[in-house]
């Protein structure tokens, strides 16, 4: 007796009782096609294959027929542009969903629906754009085609004669919506879940595909980010086709669910797990930039100060430090350009304060620059001697007795006056570049209260006004209005003492040529991202750059 053998091909579509979301094929013996299908993930029939080229070899039966005679029939009619923009919407037999737009003639308007991969007819586009640039226009009826007005009489009105409706034939991934013309007859379309569910900036709406075991498969419209966190893994090596899917599954991260982003596996774009984007380097070109920090590094003297560059592109850049027009070294016995670019400054001497640059290149562009400044914290040298010296004297050592015993009532606070001197750091000040404006305050080493006043108004530290610990005040961007006096003030209990100047804050050179070119609108990038060294970027951003304080000068045409 032979065993029996099993045709899968002849086997019912079989999803599974598992709740996954596997795009498979079977072969639909009614039509002898293979169609897509949502499999579950678990138990299911052998009518199912990952492949619609596997489903097609084995199951798809090529029919032989006895060639008849060809009939000679006239050619057909051409069919014109306003032929398609009549035709019926269809979505076609097959299973996929696939967003387009048709021309509803009725309407004169398109609409979307859902595209099902396959067959179907060409009033199918891919935007409303396209739908509207084809059809606009066209009417439900041709304009040579006469319209003979019936009266219609109550007695004798025949019943209204339907065209056959498409509700019984239509296919729709996620459902069907019916509706009825004034005459009575119905016509259906394919219900697009996501036509009236609208997503915040940054998202777009998709159809989640669930099944249970009471409602069988629901659609659900979701809210999904177009750009999700993570990068697409690196494809290393040729890619096999054995490997993975070769069939396009998804246009951006929002077709995928979780956290799945859309990343071409080596074939077609498809939904794959993400990598840490904090650990995968660059694979494309991208040219040198320095990420935006702190523009002002206090150092003190003696001690190492570290003035950080923040460098990125693909590849890596290279990074060159200058002071003024000299490049320092990479290594040296007072400097070191550490791993993340930073400039070490091994031991600081005064001489060191000031501006540097960090220049960045990877060949690539025309690389980027950044400044910072070097601050140099003076701390006061701590008194000895004196009453102060006396007071706070160490105890005596033990076994010594003195001969006799000191007069332990506390002596009256008597120091000397303080004294406050106040002077300009900043050579020739100008708008948008840094003021320094010194204090040096003679007196006890802690517990003064030192203030800064502008034109009789407190001083208050925000992002571009700082006071330093050696009582310095810090401007890092100036401005004509910082023009006036200023005054610094110290005070100790019974002490004061003030001392003040007068500082004329001028405007940047100005150039009549050295304007903002109205043709690029990018200038507050440029600016941002202290482009305006670049010759390109700095003629075509000349007032907002030196406005800024990131020319010097105008850019030579």
């Amino acid at each position: 007796m032979f065993p029996y053998v099993l045709d899968v091909c002849s086997l019912p579509q079989e999803p599974g009782p598992c709740l996954g979301y596997y795009r498979m094929w079977f072969y639909d013996a009614s039509d002898n096609i293979c169609k897509s299908f949502v499999y579950g993930g678990c138990e299911g029939n052998g009518n199912r294959f990952e492949k619609r080229t596997d489903c097609e070899a084995s199951c798809i039966k090529k029919s032989v027929k006895v060639k008849e005679p060809i009939p000679v029939t006239p050619p057909p009619p051409r069919i014109t542009n306003e032929d398609v923009c009549r035709l019926p919407v269809e979505p076609g037999p097959c299973n996929e969903a696939h967003p387009r737009w048709f021309y509803d003639a009725q309407t004169q308007n398109c609409l979307p629906f859902v595209f099902g991969g396959c067959g179907g007819n060409t009033n199918r586009f891919k935007s409303s754009e396209l739908c509207l640039r084809f059809c606009t226009g066209v009417t439900a009826t041709r304009p040579d085609r006469p319209i003979i007005n019936v009266p219609v009489t109550t007695s004798t009105a025949q019943p209204t004669q339907c065209p056959p409706s498409n509700c019984g034939e239509i296919r729709c991934p996620y459902g069907i919506e019916e509706s009825f013309d004034t005459s009575g007859c119905s016509s259906c379309r394919c219900s697009n879940p996501c036509e009236v569910h609208s997503c915040p900036d940054g998202s777009r709406c998709a159809i989640d595909v669930t099944r249970t075991s009471l409602e069988g498969i629901r659609t659900e419209p979701v809210c999904r980010r177009v750009n999700k966190p993570g990068v697409c893994p690196v494809i290393t090596g040729r890619f096999s086709s054995s490997a993975g899917d070769c069939e396009t599954r998804c246009r951006d991260d929002a077709d995928c669910r979780g956290d799945h982003k859309c990343c071409n596996n080596g074939c077609a774009m498809t939904c794959i797990p993400p990598e840490n984007d904090l650990f995968v380097p660059a694979t494309q070109a991208e040219p040198a930039h320095i990420l935006p920090g702190p523009n002002i590094t206090e150092g003190r003297i003696g001690e190492p100060a570290e003035l950080p560059c923040n460098a990125a592109g693909w590849p890596k850049p290279t990074v060159t430090w200058w002071r003024e027009t000299t490049m320092l070294p990479l290594s040296s016995q007072r400097y070191q350009q550490q791993a993340n670019y930073a400039l070490l400054i091994r031991s600081v001497v005064y001489d060191d304060g000031g501006e540097y640059s960090c220049h960045a290149h990877n060949g690539i562009g025309s690389g980027a620059l950044f400044k910072v400044t070097l601050v140099i914290d003076l701390q006061p040298l701590s008194p000895s001697g004196g009453e102060e010296g006396d007071f706070n004297a160490r105890d005596s050592e033990p076994g010594l007795i003195p001969d006799s015993v000191p007069n332990l009532a506390p002596k009256p606070f008597d120091f000397a006056p303080l004294e406050t001197r106040v002077s300009l750091l900043t050579d020739d000040p100008t708008a948008g570049a840094p003021l320094q404006v010194g204090c040096s305050v003679k007196g006890p080493s802690s517990g003064m209260k030192v203030t800064w006043h502008h034109d009789n108004e407190l001083v208050l530290e925000s992002d571009r006004k700082r006071i330093l610990s050696n009582h310095t005040l810090l401007i890092t961007k100036a401005e004509v209005a910082d023009s006036g006096e200023y005054k610094c003030s110290a005070e100790y209990q019974n002490s004061y003492s003030t001392s003040s100047i007068s500082i004329a804050v001028k405007d940047a050179p100005r150039d009549d040529s050295c304007i903002d070119n109205p043709q690029f609108s990018n200038c507050e990038v440029i600016v941002r991202n202290s482009y305006c060294n670049n010759k390109f970027y700095g003629k075509f951003c000349c007032a907002s750059c030196m406005k800024a304080g990131l020319l010097q000068t105008p850019p030579q045409a």
